[in-house]
């Protein structure tokens, strides 16, 4: 099944384009089905700083609802000219959200910028794009303009969708060449994709670009467009090492989304009595667990950050073996975290809940042989600049 598994909304609706800015029959059946109450709709632009453009487009599709009898009482669009405080106000109390047309890197920048995007999510209004609003809402962007290229975007579903498609576009050597790495489901105008709980189904006429091919689509090849896995970031240091502080920096950045499994929080899974009785028989349990659990985030599309360490101990050897069998189909890179122990040892007493020499004692026991994809030095950059290097170098 190719939607969000957090979905929210009552419907999500992916539209290509309205060329006489009406709606067919098959559509507005679905529409009016889903959209018993309407007292307010939001527009959310992809041309934010054209305001009269933006405001005759809001009344124009407005009117596109009014034709077939579902006008709303209040309609308002989000551009640049909304403040987060509002825009946060409109997603939360809106029947319907309609992300519009337009250049759709700008329009998943205002919402990233107005920090509506996990608000979005938490909505369970009825949830419409057209053209670049409904590329945004897939997990991924075909972005077939200027430099061609994938970027993440809100992952409501894992359909990539490009719009207007017709026979003999400019684009589509670029779709044929881009779907050699993942599928894209090229729509015609007057088509759309729609999503409710675990349905999903089509209307009018699209294609499915996978390896280079074009082929036809229906509603059982939608549900078995393959989902891609999400990326699985380990982030092996000795304790005080400043993995946290890097996995914090990463949580702030609005160009990725991670998921985060730690040591420390599955080790809250155990009570109390049995970690002071034997703590490492307990979280050796925990440890394997928690990859189990990374696991099945990635299985699920979703990116995932493991703050932890690759230590030898009896209660869990051979931990890194145990770790890349767990992980033999995942995308995984491991990050060695590094800094000097003399470093570690003084941040340690500076922390107070750590003694002074563990640090050295688990470089001791590292695992051996660790393949990493990358290295950090926390003695030398800040933790922002670690994550800022993480993500240009596992996400390029």
């Amino acid at each position: 099944m190719n939607t969000n598994m957090s979905m929210n909304a009552r419907l999500l609706g992916l539209f290509s384009g309205f060329p006489e800015h009406h709606f067919n029959d098959a559509l507005a059946a679905v529409l009016r089905e889903n959209l018993p109450k309407r007292d307010l709709i939001v527009f959310i632009s992809a041309d934010p700083e054209n305001y009269a453009q933006n405001d005759d487009d809001r009344d124009g599709m407005h009117e596109m609802l009014a034709e077939i009898g579902l006008a709303f009482a209040e309609k308002h669009v989000i551009d640049r000219r909304t403040g987060a405080e509002e825009a946060v106000r409109l997603v939360r109390e809106a029947d319907c959200i309609w992300l519009m047309g337009g250049e759709p890197t700008w329009q998943i920048q205002l919402i990233r910028d107005l920090g509506i995007d996990t608000e979005l999510h938490k909505s369970k209004a009825v949830i419409l794009g057209v053209s670049a609003g409904s590329m945004n809402l897939g997990r991924l962007v075909a972005y077939v303009w200027d430099d061609p290229k994938f970027y993440e975007a809100l992952g409501f579903t894992d359909i990539t969708i490009k719009a207007h498609y017709e026979e003999g576009e400019w684009f589509v050597p670029i779709l044929k060449e881009m779907s050699m790495t993942h599928p894209i489901v090229a729509m015609e105008d007057m088509s759309a994709i729609f999503v409710k709980g675990d349905d999903i189904w089509k209307v009018g006429e699209m294609h499915l670009f996978d390896k280079g091919e074009i082929g036809p689509v229906n509603d059982e090849k939608l549900k078995e467009i393959p989902m891609d896995k999400g990326k699985i970031i380990f982030l092996n240091g000795v304790t005080s090492s400043g993995k946290t502080s890097i996995v914090e920096a990463l949580q702030e950045r609005r160009d990725q989304f991670f998921y985060v499994v730690a040591n420390d929080l599955f080790a809250e899974m155990v009570g109390e009595q049995y970690l002071e009785e034997d703590y490492w028989k307990y979280l050796a349990d925990v440890i394997i667990m928690m990859y189990h659990t990374a696991k099945l985030y990635s299985d699920l599309g979703k990116n995932v950050l493991i703050d932890g360490i690759l230590v030898e101990r009896d209660e869990i050897k051979p931990h890194y073996e145990k770790l890349m069998e767990i992980m033999k189909d995942s995308p995984l890179s491991i990050v060695e975290v590094y800094c000097p122990l003399d470093v570690c040892r003084q941040r340690n007493i500076e922390r107070g809940d750590r003694f002074e020499s563990q640090s050295d004692e688990q470089a001791e026991l590292m695992s051996k042989g660790i393949q990493y994809a990358m290295r950090v030095d926390t003695s030398v950059y800040s933790p922002a600049e670690c994550a800022e290097a993480i993500v240009k170098t596992l996400f390029a």
